[in-house]
């Protein structure tokens, strides 16, 4: 276009639609105003001169919307999905953050997304659910139950078969998982996010 910069706005998160040799900034909002803006709290700092732009992204809202996706598949209650969900984020208390679970979780893990929200209340600025696509593990009773004329009841049966023959409880863990996963998938659950 040749021109130097192109500033862009009513965008509110970062965004660097630049082409070409000319940088095309929407900067954002300075300050977060709605939970779905990750991205959002900067400014950009643009210098040019002889040698051409220069733009620097800058961070100036006391807020930053985090996304997290933590997997429930294995999960043992409420305090370990708590500690999932920390160990990837920042240590930012002034944090919103997007969480979206996945996964199967076991009906014996006694989950509660409410409780989980409550549990990370006092730690995150806010926490607001995002996609939510975990499954509760199915019983055996369920899995007895699938119709076996149908591909995923013939499924559960052979692997069920296979548990059964299993020679070690890893082998049975693993091949429990794989029933799991299956099974959901066969059912058009979307289990991995």
């Amino acid at each position: 276009a040749g021109w130097s910069y192109i500033a862009l706005g009513h965008w509110h998160s970062w965004r660097d639609v630049s082409q070409g040799p000319t940088p095309a900034i929407y900067p954002g909002a300075p300050e977060v105003i709605a939970v779905d803006q990750v991205g959002s709290g900067h400014v950009a700092r643009v210098e040019i001169g002889s040698e051409g732009t220069r733009v620097e992204k800058t961070r100036v809202g006391e807020r930053l919307v985090a996304e997290v996706e933590v997997d429930l598949t294995g999960a043992t209650g409420v305090p370990d999905v708590a500690e999932r969900v920390r160990s990837r984020l920042p240590e930012d208390r002034s944090a919103i953050v997007r969480l979206a679970l996945s996964g199967l979780v076991s009906i014996d893990a006694g989950f509660d997304q409410d409780e989980l929200f409550e549990e990370l209340a006092d730690d995150y600025f806010f926490v607001a659910p995002g996609a939510r696509s975990y499954h509760l593990r199915l019983e055996d009773s369920e899995l007895e139950a699938l119709p076996e004329r149908l591909v995923i009841g013939r499924f559960a049966r052979l692997m069920r078969e296979r548990y059964t023959e299993a020679a070690t409880d890893d082998e049975r863990e693993q091949i429990e998982d794989a029933l799991q996963l299956g099974v959901a998938l066969l059912q058009g659950k979307a289990v991995f996010g």
